[in-house]
């Protein structure tokens, strides 16, 4: 198996993360939430007003909610891979977005009509994509002239300590890769966009010890999705050492 289908991502076992977290119902997912939030945020000083809103990895519906908040005229549709995760969303949306529409469907391959879709939201959706090109296409298929689109994605810095202890070990891969923000840029320029605005931001989540972390990476639903990773239990001498390698950049 080559790099590239070694680091491409198990859909399946994606969806299958997905959604057990679903059915935890408690969902912890605080750093999509704060991304989300501080994109919505960027929404604030646009002047706007969208007749048909699609939240593109909808998830359990939190960003459904917020956007029935900024345009209460707006048509809202969810769209999600995951089908149990659309029926949480479905459980917690119906007394409050009784008309909000969820769609099972993968971002490339949306079903939706061609120009239909007045503002695009899509909060972390693409760092699921194994053909990101693909999904941009699909996009920049639905969204009207004139549209707008607004996303985010996890850049390719994101776990990189991690990424780097393991690396200390094996060559395998342990954490998925992330895509360069200037190659997303020239896939949207490509595709036929406008006006492109790209802003980045860090963020650093600090942890006591790296149970704290896995735990996080599980309750996202994430860990390691990469087709090439070991279908056997990491030996516990690569998992100390991994570990000792991660416990020199504690600060």
């Amino acid at each position: 198996m080559n790099t590239a289908d070694a680091y491409a991502l198990d859909q399946q076992l994606v969806r299958r993360r997905f959604a057990q977290k679903a059915s935890k119902l408690a969902l912890d997912a605080t750093l999509e939430d704060e991304i989300g939030s501080r994109l919505l945020e960027h929404l604030d000083p646009i002047k706007v007003e969208p007749r048909q809103v699609l939240d593109i990895g909808s998830g359990s519906g939190v960003t459904l909610l917020a956007l029935r908040d900024k345009y209460p005229r707006a048509n809202l549709v969810g769209v999600d891979c995951c089908f149990p995760m659309l029926m949480t969303a479905a459980t917690q949306l119906s007394p409050t977005l009784p008309t909000t529409q969820l769609v099972c469907a993968d971002i490339a391959q949306t079903g939706l009509r061609s120009a239909s879709v007045d503002l695009l939201f899509s909060n972390l959706t693409l760092n699921w994509c194994n053909d990101i090109n693909a999904a941009i296409e699909e996009l920049h298929r639905i969204l009207r002239p004139g549209g707008l689109l607004m996303l985010s994605v996890l850049g390719p810095d994101t776990l990189s300590e991690l990424r780097n202890s393991w690396a200390q070990i094996d060559s395998g891969p342990h954490v998925q890769q992330f895509p360069d923000m200037h190659d997303i840029g020239d896939n949207l320029t490509r595709t036929g966009f406008a006006d492109i605005v790209i802003d980045a931001e860090r963020l650093t989540l600090e942890y006591k010890n790296i149970d704290r972390l896995f735990g996080d990476l599980r309750d996202w639903g994430v860990g390691n999705v990469c087709q090439g990773r070991a279908r056997s239990l990491t030996r516990r001498k690569d998992f100390e050492a991994m570990t000792a390698a991660y416990e020199t950049l504690r600060r």
